[in-house]
């Protein structure tokens, strides 16, 4: 059974924002949570900004009511409904993203969590026993896993999670990347690779194919 909060956090870049969680338990981090980094990873939670369903402008007294507990399912569909409808005039546009959050849920890549102490994913992100190559002089930690990898962006405390199918990079996450991000990310890939053992040589060429196509992504959205 699936429950979702609707509650203001703090993203990866220090803005407080309304978003929505959709998690599978009454989990208490979810309610604790004053940071998204501090929230469990998927599958365990889905998190998406409120304002891609609906306009934080559109948040009213009834809203906020429910804002910061958990809502059965019936519970968060009549209410993102009931606002949809009257603040958008696209509203089945919005009512069709918002049936797919709540039956098709999956993260939208690229994710980008603060590497602070309070994120408690730190050790599955960024493992000691994992290879690790240091790129563009060490501002960038390229962490290969076998089903994603992890840019962790040392000047910034940032980790940007990517898949390794590029198919599977969500425009609007894209576009929620800020112009130092990318940067950093350009400069990685631009820096020689050394020598790895096959099954990491394999990997590596997919997690430049992935991270090019973000980086010109973010650059087409920038600047259409």
């Amino acid at each position: 059974m699936a429950y979702y909060v609707v509650k203001q956090m703090v993203d990866a870049h220090g803005r407080s924002r309304y978003f929505i969680v959709k998690t599978y338990s009454t989990d208490s981090r979810v309610l604790w949570a004053t940071n998204v980094e501090m929230l469990p990873l998927p599958p365990s939670c889905y998190v998406l900004p409120l304002e891609r369903l609906l306009d934080p402008d559109c948040v009213d007294r009834e809203f906020e009511l429910h804002t910061g507990t958990f809502l059965e399912e019936w519970e968060f569909k009549n209410l993102m409904e009931r606002h949809i409808r009257k603040c958008h005039s696209n509203a089945e546009e919005k009512l069709e993203e918002l049936k797919d959050f709540i039956y098709r849920a999956k993260e939208k890549y690229p994710i980008v969590v603060k590497t602070s102490p309070l994120n408690p994913n730190l050790d599955k992100l960024l493992p000691s026993h994992a290879t690790v190559l240091e790129l563009a002089k060490g501002a960038v930690h390229l962490y290969l896993h076998r089903g994603e990898l992890v840019a962790h962006l040392t000047l910034l405390d940032l980790a940007v999670i990517l898949p390794y199918d590029p198919n599977s990079v969500d425009p609007r996450a894209v576009r929620e990347l800020d112009d130092t991000t990318a940067e950093l990310l350009k400069e990685a890939l631009q820096e020689p690779h050394p020598s790895l053992a096959p099954e990491h040589k394999t990997l590596l060429e997919k997690a430049k194919e992935v991270i090019s196509y973000t980086i010109m992504l973010y650059e087409m959205l920038r600047n259409p």
